[in-house]
């Protein structure tokens, strides 16, 4: 006789046994969104839908097991210790498999038709739909903790229907409808609301053909059907205006910091690699002629407009691919050693052009050259960050060649020693700041996103 040891759970199964019979779905739709349906609409940026499918997931089974208790709780664990062989475990752990694969799941995905999205079905009742939405949120705001990685939006979706006037009709008139409303805990009698209506491809209905479709029902409603509540209509807007305008302010300061703050990093590198030069007896630049002069404090300034010229353009050239991986690496702690190293890697670099002597300035072009490459290998590796970092060094080597011949500049050492370092030093820098206005622009990337969504609202209507 074999005793079995006790063993860990296995993993939870999230998908729909396709031999299951499930009342809502049919042979020909079983995958795709359908009418009378109620559950969550998501959306994302990632190409990885598999991840984004795992994480909702996890995420909507975490706080409805919090709320509305375990999913099964009719299931029970049953005692290895009570087995009396190995035969007898696996027949009972066989059996416990086949009753899983015929038990519905709370959440189910299905397709919605569009790219970057899919609709998420639930056996909760609709009016713990919103419940669950809420406390997700709700515990973001106070825990300040980060739930997800590639969701970008999760609308609870009580009903589906066709879109056309007399299935809209059916649907208000439905109790379900009203009770939703009827749930709110509001102090007094009377209940604002608004109609946000929002159409793509459907030419047969306008948005303000659906607000009156909907306001003309509430308020045509009884207080008596609505159990002594009465229904007012708010003024067309107000809400959409004001957050708006919130979210554009506080897009503003985020930016204006974040320039700030790359503006201030730009003069104090600038200043610290001047001096390691001055120190070698090493200038870049020589005295200067006439009007075209740039004085040292010039010199700083303009290294500090630089880096937080990039810390505006970067974010804007950046793909969704991009924003998923810097959503990845978003463990702060990660993000500053990262940083940490980087700039004393390039403080290095600058070291190596300044004080290191060389047989030759073909052997100094290249180690400088594979040093750069090297660097944007070790801490970036996007292509996009290449491309900007390539193309501001040659701007300002085009730059810098220009003032040479118009006599305004004249190098004090070899022309290609000193011709090299002006385009490798500025590549390095650029891929440092990119690493600083990453870590800076890492919690404000829905701002944009957002903002663009309510001008989109409004440009429809």
């Amino acid at each position: 006789m074999v005793r079995v040891k006790h063993q860990k759970s296995g993993r939870r199964n999230y998908y729909q046994n396709k031999n299951s019979n499930v009342s809502h779905t049919t042979s020909s739709y079983k995958n795709t969104i359908q009418i009378d349906q109620h559950g969550f609409f998501v959306t994302f940026c990632s190409s990885k839908e598999l991840f984004v499918r795992n994480e909702v997931y996890n995420l909507l089974n975490r706080f409805a097991d919090q709320l509305f208790g375990a999913e099964f709780s009719d299931e029970k664990e049953v005692e290895t210790a009570d087995l009396d062989d190995l035969d007898s475990a696996l027949e009972n752990e066989k059996d416990k498999l086949k009753s899983s694969n015929k038990k519905v799941r709370r959440f189910q995905i299905v397709k919605s038709g569009a790219k970057h999205s899919f609709f998420v079905i639930t056996t909760l009742p609709i009016l713990s739909i919103n419940k669950l939405t809420e406390s997700i949120f709700d515990t973001t705001i106070q825990a300040k903790e980060q739930h997800s990685r590639y969701i970008e939006r999760l609308l609870p979706i009580s009903f589906i229907c066709k879109a056309y006037d007399d299935d809209l009709r059916q649907l208000i008139i439905k109790r379900k409808f009203i009770d939703q409303l009827l749930s709110l805990d509001t102090e007094n009698s009377t209940v604002w609301f608004d109609v946000q209506a929002k159409k793509s491809n459907n030419t047969l209905l306008k948005s303000s053909q659906l607000e009156e479709i909907i306001i003309g029902d509430l308020l045509s409603r009884k207080p008596e059907d609505l159990n002594g509540k009465v229904f007012k209509h708010t003024e067309k807007y107000i809400g959409i205006q004001q957050q708006m305008a919130s979210m554009l302010f506080r897009s503003v300061s985020v930016y204006s910091l974040r320039s700030f703050i790359l503006f201030i990093f730009g003069c104090t590198l600038a200043v610290v690699l001047m001096s390691f030069q001055y120190e070698h007896k090493l200038s870049l630049f020589n005295s200067p002629r006439l009007m075209l002069t740039l004085p040292a404090l010039s010199l700083v300034s303009v290294c500090g407009f630089g880096a937080a010229l990039v810390g505006l353009l970067y974010p804007k050239l950046m793909s969704p691919d991009d924003h998923t991986s810097t959503l990845d690496d978003s463990d702060d702690t990660i993000q500053k050693s990262r940083i940490c190293k980087s700039l004393v890697i390039f403080v290095g670099i600058n070291h190596l052009c300044a004080k290191i002597p060389f047989q030759s300035d073909l052997h100094f072009s290249i180690i400088v050259v594979c040093l750069c490459i090297g660097f944007w290998w070790c801490f970036d590796r996007s292509i996009v960050a290449f491309t900007f970092s390539s193309v501001l060094s040659l701007i300002l080597t085009m730059t810098t060649e220009i003032l040479l011949r118009a006599g305004a500049l004249e190098y004090t050492n070899s022309d290609l020693y000193l011709k090299t370092c002006v385009p490798c030093l500025t590549f390095a820098g650029a891929i440092l700041t990119i690493q600083i206005t990453k870590f800076l622009s890492q919690n404000n990337q829905s701002l944009p996103s957002n903002i663009q969504i309510q001008q989109d609202h409004l440009h429809n209507e």
